[in-house]
């Protein structure tokens, strides 16, 4: 070992090989030596290490002996020696390459379930841990270097591994590195491994990673971004389907947790943006047909029970929306005019989404009466009905369709028909009244700008109508948000100021002795630049 150290290099130019076969023969007694120390196996698998990486490739005949006897210390697992044998498997691997295809049934299900061994402790022990971590850091890169092409019986099993361990969060995972030794092992899967192979691979893992929690599931996604857009395009289209099945994993996971865990916004959020961020990269990579298959499976599962029943699924309705809008953000905000035709197979579900209620304001709603009567029973069924956790899963929803009718409009989506279009205007009023809307009110004011704009000075006269109604509501709240919307349409639309002024400007001033201080204030700005903008008019005639 010591003249290994001192200059390999030289060594090999020098020494025939029958010193390096023999001193490759003791190596490997010793390493396996029933009456060796730990300490003798370790400088005995150290120096195998060395002479393999210096002299495997040139006599690689001389070191197919010794990949069983390390295969044998890596599947005992002794900790004191368990390191140094991986980091031999490593070099033996590299060196030997593809000579060791005919043994890969041998040596690869030991290998496989070393690394899964801490993964089956109910609390992974720290010895266990840092057998991964150099499993991860050693063994991973020599097989995806040196046997790229007959990792495919293994890929399954090797991919739900390392997504699980990519899971593991606990302080002894975090002090070796795992996640991070995973996450770089998933990388060199995506550059090493073909779409044909690694593909329905992703697709068995699935389910783990759906099992294994936002982590893995994300890395899932991670991995397929970072795959596809290192193939060439031909590839996604051709394997179109395991990659939506991928990306379908991540649109239900949110789905599929439990009520109360489906309310927590975080981790759920995170792997929607991880697929939204995949979907908006691939798709660019997919023909029309494609996508449009995978639009369509997605508009039919976010929406089971019709349009017209949306409002009064059960709860989980919530979380598929919610899931389906946010997916879809990344991907219309890269195509552009061109997610013009699915904007608009998406509006009606959004107008839905936007104008429904809670169930429990749904069943007040069933109850009838006036307007005003409507609106005091919603807001006391606002205050008592739905849990906190569910009144944060409708905001979230809220704003994230929201921002799909901002982008949509702006985008020059077609005008929908005159019966979605006054039940959009109605249902986007609605919400600025919203109680709960204050942290997502700007993304409302945004989204009612775009429409004015896409609508045209003559298309949202109803708009503006509706607008100066609402801002003499019984209520605080709408009428603070109709004059907020007001100002946002006379700013998104040039002529709006000077064909409907005379219409708003008896509504502003009955505003103008509101007792809501913000009221007032918005409803003299307003007024302020209305008369600006007449005067301005009258100057230039």
């Amino acid at each position: 070992q010591a003249r290994l150290q001192r200059g390999p290099g030289k060594l090999l130019a020098s020494a025939p090989e029958e010193p390096i076969a023999q001193m490759t023969r003791r190596l490997v007694a010793l390493s396996g030596a029933a009456a060796a120390s730990p300490s003798s196996q370790r400088a005995a698998l150290l120096a195998l290490d060395l002479l393999a990486r210096e002299c495997g490739a040139a006599m690689p005949q001389l070191f197919d002996p010794a990949v069983p006897a390390v295969v044998r210390l890596i599947e005992e697992r002794d900790p004191l020696v368990l390191s140094s044998a991986l980091l031999a498997c490593s070099a033996l691997v590299s060196s030997l390459g593809v000579r060791l295809v005919p043994h890969m049934p041998l040596f690869m299900p030991p290998l496989l379930r070393c690394l899964e061994h801490s993964l089956f402790l109910s609390e992974p022990q720290r010895d266990a841990l840092l057998a991964a971590a150099a499993w991860l850091d050693g063994c991973g890169p020599a097989l995806l270097t040196a046997l790229p092409m007959f990792l495919h019986p293994y890929l399954p099993r090797l991919l739900r591994a390392v997504l699980r361990l990519a899971s593991i969060d606990s302080p002894a995972a975090q002090a070796v590195g795992l996640a991070a030794k995973a996450k770089a092992l998933n990388r060199a899967l995506a550059r090493a491994v073909p779409s044909r192979q690694l593909l329905p691979a992703m697709v068995d893992a699935v389910g783990v990673a759906s099992q294994a929690g936002s982590a893995a599931q994300v890395e899932l996604l991670q991995l397929l971004q970072t795959h596809v857009t290192l193939r060439p395009p031909a590839e996604a289209r051709t394997h179109a389907a395991a990659v939506f099945d991928v990306l379908l994993s991540g649109l239900h996971f949110r789905s599929l947790q439990p009520f109360s865990e489906a309310l927590l916004l975080a981790p759920p959020a995170a792997v929607e943006a991880a697929t939204s961020a995949a979907l908006a990269e691939i798709v660019m990579r997919l023909d029309e047909d494609s996508f449009g298959a995978f639009f369509e499976r997605s508009l039919a599962w976010v929406a089971p029970a019709g349009v017209a029943g949306a409002a009064s699924a059960p709860r989980f309705s919530l979380a598929r929306a919610l899931s389906f809008f946010r997916v879809l953000s990344g991907t219309q905000i890269a195509l552009r005019s061109l997610f013009a035709p699915y904007f608009s197979l998406a509006l009606p579900h959004a107008c839905v989404h936007l104008g429904s209620s809670s169930p429990q304001q749904a069943a007040v709603q069933s109850t009838g009466g006036g307007p005003a009567k409507r609106r005091r029973l919603d807001r006391l069924a606002g205050s008592t009905g739905a849990s906190a956790g569910e009144a944060e899963l409708e905001v979230a929803l809220t704003l994230a369709v929201a921002a799909f009718l901002e982008v949509g409009f702006a985008n020059e989506a077609a005008t929908p028909p005159a019966p979605q279009l006054r039940a959009l205007e109605k249902a986007l009023i609605a919400r600025l009244g919203w109680a709960k809307a204050a942290p997502i009110e700007y993304a409302l004011l945004a989204a009612v700008a775009s429409l004015a704009a896409a609508l045209g000075v003559d298309g949202c006269k109803v708009l503006h109508y509706e607008l100066c109604v609402a801002s003499q509501d019984d209520d605080e709240a709408m009428r603070r948000g109709a004059v907020k919307g007001l100002q946002r349409l006379y700013a998104s639309v040039p002529d709006a100021a000077i064909v409907h002024s005379p219409e708003a400007v008896p509504f502003l001033s009955e505003l103008l002795e509101d007792a809501d201080a913000e009221t007032r204030s918005c409803a003299l700005e307003l007024m302020n630049t209305l008369e600006q903008s007449n005067t301005g008019l009258l100057e230039e005639e």
